[in-house]
């Protein structure tokens, strides 16, 4: 039995706008955690609102990359040895 009334369609546009809400939410939050300065994003209860330095984290995350993120400066990387390689003894 289809009914053609208007509350025929509010449960399935209200399932539908919380299932939005549950998709878009997290990808708002990781917008604004990109406008935020890292003590902010590390503080307890993190902001909702963007911040003030959106502009600067995207134009280090294109110039700099991941440099920095594990500890260590550029050049550190090339005097390590690398994980699991051979050396031959002779």
């Amino acid at each position: 039995m289809v009914s053609s009334g208007k509350s025929a369609w509010i449960i399935p546009h209200a399932v539908l706008l919380l299932g939005l809400a549950l998709v878009l939410f997290p990808v708002y939050v990781a917008f604004v955690a990109s406008s935020l300065p890292l003590q902010d994003i590390l503080d307890a209860p993190m902001t909702l609102v963007p911040g003030p330095d959106l502009l600067a984290n995207y134009r280090d995350a294109l110039a700099l990359g991941t440099a920095g993120t594990n500890g260590q400066r550029r050049g550190d990387d090339a005097e390590q040895p690398r994980h699991g390689a051979r050396h031959r003894h002779r």
